[in-house]
């Protein structure tokens, strides 16, 4: 019998997903770091999770209503706030691969 899931494990995990996408995007920005199939897909889906507005998570990430979150929905979650601003954390993702 798996445990419930409690809303702190549920938050940990959507704070893990989104500084993996993020350190993707910005680490694996250069086509030489991504050499294998499986960089290029962790490449790929980060971009579109961040700068796709028309992305969803699948049925793993659902948002009150039970539909598949979008970004907005996901960093709420991950950041435990309320209020998220997406071209601020564009913005600073751009910034970062940048100075990387």
């Amino acid at each position: 019998m798996t445990p419930p899931k409690t809303e702190t494990a549920y938050e940990t995990l959507a704070q893990k997903v989104f500084m993996s996408a993020l350190q993707d995007v910005v680490r694996l920005q250069h086509p030489k770091a991504r050499r294998s199939r499986e960089l290029r897909e962790a490449y790929s889906s980060a971009v579109d999770m961040i700068f796709d507005d028309s992305f969803r998570f699948h049925d793993r990430w659902l948002n009150e209503e039970e539909e598949p979150m979008s970004l907005s929905d996901f960093v709420k979650v991950a950041s435990g706030r309320g209020n998220v601003d997406l071209e601020k954390l564009r913005t600073f993702v751009k910034e970062e691969a940048e100075s990387y």
